[in-house]
């Protein structure tokens, strides 16, 4: 697996349901006790808590251990190593209004790793100028072009963006995480999308991150 695809495999598995959240919250507010985990995603259904904790447990991101006398989710080492990737999405987005002006630290976290889901994106990112986006007429839109990631300065010749050349460090914070855990991403299936078992996504509220009033400003 090349570097690109490696990258792009790790924005497709850590943009997976639920992760943001559930990383965001421990990373936000400290080590979740167990049984406050129902009381603390309130934003989201039971099967989803039930399904989300364990399968980031198998994931690498989560561990379970005593603190304080309680049995408690904590994060990893590759979890903790998050923080500052979600930190560079979440800014980027926010500078950017990607994908709008009114959203969450969730939302915004998210938006960035759908983007650098792309490899062609990824490409563009590392290349000293983007090929030119092909002919998107009938078909999905270019996210190059969709993102304002890129422009046109010539009838065959591209430039990023403002915004295209500062997502780049968000990719870097994304590819030295991909390097440093890369036996994580290695052990986890690709999504089977056929299989038709992703859970129904919960309703956004503004409630994330409740346990406590300290919270980020990004």
């Amino acid at each position: 697996m090349t570097g690109t695809e490696h990258i792009a495999r790790a924005a497709e598995l850590l943009s997976r349901q639920w992760t943001t959240r559930v990383i965001s919250e421990i990373d936000h507010n400290g080590p979740l006790p167990r049984r406050m985990a129902a009381r603390t995603f309130t934003d989201l259904p039971r099967t989803g808590i039930h399904y989300a904790l364990p399968t980031l447990r198998h994931r690498g991101l989560l561990t379970v251990a005593e603190h304080d006398g309680r049995t408690c989710y904590l994060l990893t080492e590759a979890g903790e190593g998050l923080g500052d990737l979600y930190e560079a999405l979440a800014r980027w987005s926010r500078t950017h209004h990607h994908p709008g002006t009114a959203t969450d630290f969730v939302t915004r976290v998210e938006a960035g790793l759908e983007l650098l889901k792309d490899r062609r994106v990824l490409t563009a990112l590392t290349a000293d100028q983007p090929a030119a986006p092909p002919d998107t007429a009938g078909t999905e839109p270019d996210t190059l072009t969709q993102a304002n990631l890129a422009e046109p300065t010539g009838e065959r010749t591209w430039r990023l963006t403002q915004a295209g050349q500062d997502l780049r460090g968000p990719y870097a914070e994304l590819a030295a995480w991909t390097a440093a855990h890369a036996h994580l991403i290695d052990a986890v299936p690709p999504r089977r999308s056929a299989l038709g078992t992703r859970l129904p996504q919960p309703p956004r509220t503004t409630t994330a991150f409740a346990r406590t009033t300290t919270r980020r400003t990004t």
